[in-house]
């Protein structure tokens, strides 16, 4: 590699650090979009009955002001059944989409920012291995609380936790209500 080929590519390496770290006063306004890995926790022993999985999902969130920001995001995570399901594996818990109101009570802008939500999902729940009409759709709420700490003005890391009431409609004349926490990390880029 010759050296106007490696000054060009510090040049350009050096220009994209400045970006990313140059500091903005509305950088917390605004749009941001980010990546998220879950973990779901069931609380109650329904029919299936849902061992803990893992999941992962996306989000776009618009923050208004300061103290205001609507979230929506798409999701799935993996679950095994247990208990009375146990065998009934492989299924999957989509969130499709859900939409929250996030509150952020701090009047001041800081590295660490705290917030509480609420809001209301679409949730499909598939079929296992033993075909039972186990899975369903149906709405739930999405309630709880959350923390994002700016690494870079435009970057952020955050964790939340999720408590999720969810009712489905299965398969037949069956329903089932599902009572979720999820345990929430995510990393967003502001712009």
């Amino acid at each position: 590699m010759n050296k106007s080929r490696i000054k060009l590519l510090a040049f350009s390496l050096l220009s994209w650090i400045c970006l990313l770290a140059a500091p903005t006063a509305q950088a917390r306004e605004g749009f941001s979009v980010g990546a998220q890995g879950l973990g779901n926790f069931f609380l109650t022993n329904s029919r299936p009955d849902l061992k803990i999985g893992p999941g992962g999902g996306l989000f776009f969130d618009y923050r208004f002001n300061q103290r205001w920001s609507i979230e929506t995001d798409i999701f799935v995570s993996f679950h095994d059944g247990g208990g009375a399901s146990t065998g009934d594996n492989g299924m999957l818990l989509l969130g499709v989409p859900t939409v929250e109101l996030k509150f952020y009570p701090r009047s001041q802008e800081g590295t660490v920012e705290p917030y509480l939500f609420a809001g209301l999902g679409i949730y499909i729940l598939t079929e296992g291995d033993i075909s039972n009409n186990s899975g369903g759709v149906g709405v739930g709420g999405n309630l709880g609380a959350g923390v994002d700490f700016y690494v870079l003005d435009r970057l952020s890391l955050g964790l939340a936790f999720k408590f999720r009431p969810i009712a489905l409609i299965q398969g037949g004349n069956n329903s089932a209500a599902l009572i979720n926490l999820g345990l929430v990390g995510n990393f967003a880029w502001h712009f």
